[in-house]
């Protein structure tokens, strides 16, 4: 579990917070442009998982599921190009899969037991060897603020019962705006449950802005209730589990 949530992390900030418009440009655009994005998740990986880089077969592991994830990525782009199931349940799948790869090469690394950071990042040692809270609470983080903006389109597209190929993402401005409004929200339910109730006025105050948003016509109805219920339900999730 100790490295498989940290390859977990690693894949959730590559393929979200790591995955800019110009990188998924690339990617969609050209014949290999998935060799950035993934080069940048195989890059990733090796990065969290570098205090058991002394062994062969972490590195056999994970150079094994760089490869994988580049020509899944590929496989799914020619699959959403000719089949064009481009949908809620193909970004799932495609997930599921990108995990369950991390999952296999900590099961099979398994019996590796990590050695000491090298002098010159002995500062990061204590966070990478602290107890897993912090990991599973940046992991919470990545889902509420990036992946869930990914998200929330594809559950869109299944609520209106789109068909059409493609996702139509906001704009800059709206991004960050929903990625901000769900931070404050998710992490105020958090921070409410240890430090006191007054905190939950965050939260509040997000739904509010929200609100008045939507009856200016600046955020659609239905962007508004899938943000709001996802960062409640995380913000509940990193209270029981962090």
């Amino acid at each position: 579990m100790f490295l498989f949530l940290r390859l977990l992390l690693a894949h959730l900030t590559a393929d979200f917070l790591l995955q800019t418009n110009g990188i998924f440009k690339i990617k969609v655009k050209y014949n290999w442009g998935v060799l950035l994005h993934g080069s940048i998740a195989g890059l990733s990986g090796f990065l969290f998982a570098l205090p058991y880089l002394h062994d062969r077969s972490v590195i056999a592991f994970l150079i094994i599921s760089w490869v994988v994830h580049i020509f899944q990525d590929k496989a799914k782009i020619i699959i959403n190009l000719h089949v064009e199931r481009n949908n809620l349940r193909t970004f799932l799948f495609d997930q599921f899969l990108h995990i369950s790869v991390a999952a296999v090469v900590a099961a099979g690394c398994v019996s590796v037991k990590p050695d000491p950071f090298p002098s010159f990042l002995s500062g990061l040692e204590k966070y990478y060897m602290n107890d897993n809270r912090s990991v599973v609470a940046a992991i919470w983080i990545i889902v509420l603020t990036y992946g869930m903006f990914v998200l929330q389109e594809y559950i869109k597209k299944t609520v209106k019962g789109d068909k059409n190929e493609g996702v139509t993402f906001p704009g800059l401005l709206m991004k960050y705006y929903g990625i901000g409004s769900r931070a404050v929200i998710g992490l105020g339910i958090f921070i409410a449950g240890a430090y006191g109730q007054a905190w939950y006025i965050l939260p509040l105050v997000m739904f509010l802005a929200g609100f008045i948003l939507v009856k200016n016509g600046r955020l659609g109805l239905l962007d508004y209730r899938i943000s709001g219920i996802a960062a409640v339900l995380i913000g509940v999730l990193m209270r029981l589990t962090v």
